[in-house]
């Protein structure tokens, strides 16, 4: 599993117009075969600075998403919204080392072959 935190900061007068293009990703988010969940949280000290937290099974899965067209074309229009361009890490679980193929090898040895 990774997760994929995406921090962005709105313009003053555009979170509606933002919030709704962020809905708009993740629904296209949730047709993508290895994404998991995801949400989208605000800074309450802070209502310009939002961080969207996605869950995807294979780090194939995000790439893929990433440099997808359907995603760039949204982007276009969340980039009217915010000031500055987002900032994206990307984390796996620490010390389990399993993760794309590790983990599908993983799962499979669990399932009785008899």
């Amino acid at each position: 599993m990774v997760k994929v935190v995406i921090e962005r900061r709105c313009k003053p007068g555009e979170e509606k117009r933002l919030e709704g293009l962020l809905k708009d990703l993740r629904s296209s988010c949730m047709r993508q075969p290895t994404y998991v969940s995801g949400e989208t949280l605000i800074d309450i000290d802070d209502t310009t600075h939002y961080m969207v937290v996605g869950t995807w099974t294979r780090l194939e899965g995000w790439q893929g998403w990433k440099e997808s067209q359907e995603r760039q074309e949204l982007l276009q229009m969340v980039s009217a919204c915010i000031e500055q361009e987002p900032v994206v890490h990307v984390y796996a679980a620490a010390g389990n080392g399993l993760g794309g193929f590790e983990m599908d090898e993983h799962f499979a040895s669990m399932i009785p072959t008899d």
